[in-house]
């Protein structure tokens, strides 16, 4: 008989011998399983390879989707999307016009949209809220801007205040 172990333990061995039968090799003594007892395929543990991974792998593959946005939707600016659109307030004003003259060149309708766009957007909500503070308070805007930041709420700069402001009137002809 060539025992072939299968399972083993500090003191004992389930072997299955070459005539198929399930034994235990316990202190260098063969011992016979009952037939009622339940089988172990095996109590030794899975191969790495077999077992789950408990450490998380990197997804590399998993891209965020691409949006694909035309002059009215980029209108519809974040405050975020504002301040990287230039480093002056000048220069952003000017990207913003740009994108509403590109609008008219189309159709005069296209360039009411993108003006309604803008109006919605979160910087223009920033403006008339700012604005509205400052009424309301009887303070200038300089003062109400501070105040806003020190209370470590969103605000623009005077300069992007100003340069709004402009913006608007003109957007109004």
């Amino acid at each position: 008989m060539n025992p072939i172990p299968l399972a083993s333990s500090d003191d004992e061995v389930m072997v299955k011998t070459t005539d198929g039968a399930w034994k235990i090799l316990r202190s260098g003594q063969f011992i016979d399983i009952p037939s009622s007892a339940p089988t172990v395929v095996s109590a030794r543990r899975p191969p790495p390879s077999a077992m789950p991974s408990t450490t998380k792998i990197p997804v590399m593959d998993i891209r965020p989707p691409v949006v694909v946005m035309g002059p009215v939707q980029e209108l519809r600016m974040s405050l975020e999307d504002y301040g990287r659109l230039a480093t002056t307030p000048a220069q952003r004003i000017a990207k913003i016009k740009e994108k509403i003259a590109l609008l008219e060149k189309q159709e005069y309708a296209k360039r009411l949209e993108g003006v309604t766009a803008w109006k919605n957007s979160e910087v223009f909500a920033l403006y008339v809220l700012l604005g509205q503070e400052s009424v309301l308070s009887g303070t200038s805007i300089e003062e109400t801007i501070a105040k806003r930041k020190a209370d470590g709420k969103p605000e623009l700069s005077v300069e992007d205040f100003q340069a709004l402001t402009q913006l608007n009137k003109e957007l109004r002809n």
